[in-house]
């Protein structure tokens, strides 16, 4: 997820891949690339939050679960660098002695878990002189990092989607009662009469195991809520024909 600081800006110089990571049970690190397109040098911040969802919002808190070295990087014009993500684990390590313990990451001790932790990464680009005389702006980028459980996880998400009158606001709810989160884009309702209504195009958003995420219908609902079927892509595979419930007042 990219942020741009201003209303006019060039194309974004600062790259980063991949734009989302999973990281396995037994995986201790991870590695992000960083790239500079650009004409001019580049300085980034790397920094790691702990992600959960309340009161249909994320919420971000930062931590030292995920470690990252180096935290500050410098990009030269057409220049491409690597930065390590880890896993504290137990051993308390902090950001000052990652460095020197990043050798032993393997050997860290993983607590069992049997739900996927949910962490960002947020990647910002440093304000600095700029030879050119184009007006330019700062980007900042999101990257979802997912911890899976020791578990097998599950192949999918279980979800329970409804649409609730909120306020006079018809609000279509989803909620992750599984163990791992579920990505939602392309959300469209298929009506009784087989019209497809668009609720989003692209990225709706997330939501992590345990939670319940809201987003408004952008058009009137069609009668017989139970009737009509969801159709969306799912963790990036189309899935269709998904059951929602009766329309719930409040």
């Amino acid at each position: 997820m990219l942020f741009s600081g201003g209303q006019f800006a060039n194309a974004a110089t600062l790259q980063v891949a991949p734009v989302s990571v999973t990281m396995l049970p037994k995986q201790a690190a991870v590695s992000l690339w960083l790239s500079n397109t650009g004409n001019d040098a580049i300085h980034a911040q790397i920094r790691s939050f702990e992600w959960s969802q309340q009161d249909d919002q994320d919420q971000y808190k930062e931590t030292t679960d995920l470690l990252i070295s180096p935290p500050f990087i410098k990009l030269e014009p057409g220049q491409r660098r690597m930065v390590r993500v880890m896993r504290a684990g137990r051993l308390n390590l902090t950001q000052s002695d990652v460095d020197s313990r990043a050798s032993g990451a393997a050997a860290m001790d993983m607590s069992p878990e049997n739900q996927e932790k949910s962490y960002r990464l947020i990647i910002d680009e440093l304000p600095v002189a700029s030879r050119s005389k184009s007006l330019k702006f700062v980007m900042q980028y999101s990257v979802p990092v997912f911890v899976s459980a020791v578990s097998a996880p599950p192949i999918k998400p279980t979800l329970r989607w409804r649409v609730q009158n909120l306020a006079g606001t018809q609000m279509l709810v989803v909620s992750n009662t599984g163990t791992i989160h579920a990505q939602l884009a392309d959300v469209k309702l298929v009506t009784t009469t087989g019209k497809t209504l668009e609720v989003q195009r692209g990225l709706l958003g997330y939501v992590l195991p345990g939670s319940t995420m809201r987003w408004r219908i952008p058009f009137a609902m069609p009668s017989a809520v139970a009737q009509n079927k969801i159709e969306t892509l799912l963790n990036g595979v189309i899935t269709r024909g998904i059951q929602l419930s009766e329309n719930t007042a409040q």
